[in-house]
């Protein structure tokens, strides 16, 4: 029977992510629904060069289409990571829907470390960053566990809770080959 030593996930929960949305939707709320009012409800064309009512609504609907996408993306967003016996597994859904797996077997080296996610990556998420640092998943934080692939690419998975995922890493490599 498989063990599992680690198991995490991390999600975009952070202030400084919903504090943007929320400012994002405050105005587009207020001034969309204003020209809503004044020209669907009340019968007034609403600014300078009215479009028309239809104009009007598609418009709308295309703008909260795109902010309400956005924010459920960002929301929905979830980065699942566990050790088990076998290796270590994944899931970055929507992204990444189905689970991977990094075989032990696959893996040269491993270390907690931190990194700094905007100059090694370009931010968080699904990072692709350059040959040295190569990709990376996270969502938050700047600690993750840093592999060195056996064909020589490296991956970072990121962590709230190095210590535990590096013990983990350590179970998992020194259980003997089945």
């Amino acid at each position: 029977m498989e063990r599992q030593h680690f198991d995490e996930v991390q999600k975009f929960d952070q202030l400084m992510i919903r504090i943007p949305m929320l400012i994002a939707w405050i105005p587009m709320l207020v001034i969309f629904g204003a020209g809503i009012y004044q020209q669907i409800i009340r019968g007034i064309p609403w600014g300078n060069h009215p479009m028309s009512d239809a104009g009007l609504i598609a418009v709308d609907a295309f703008v909260f289409l795109i902010l309400g996408s956005t924010t459920w993306l960002l929301f929905s967003l979830r980065l699942h990571t566990w050790v088990t016996d076998r290796g270590l597994h994944y899931r970055f859904p929507p992204i990444i829907p189905g689970m991977k797996t990094i075989t032990r077997e696959e893996i040269a080296e491993y270390a907690v470390r931190k990194y700094d996610p905007i100059r090694e990556y370009g931010g968080w998420g699904f990072r692709v960053g350059r040959k040295a640092t190569g990709k990376a998943y996270n969502v938050k934080g700047n600690m993750g566990l840093q592999l060195t692939l056996t064909n020589g690419k490296r991956v970072l998975f990121g962590t709230q809770r190095p210590d535990a995922l590096l013990a983990a890493m350590d179970r998992m490599m020194k259980r003997e080959t089945m």
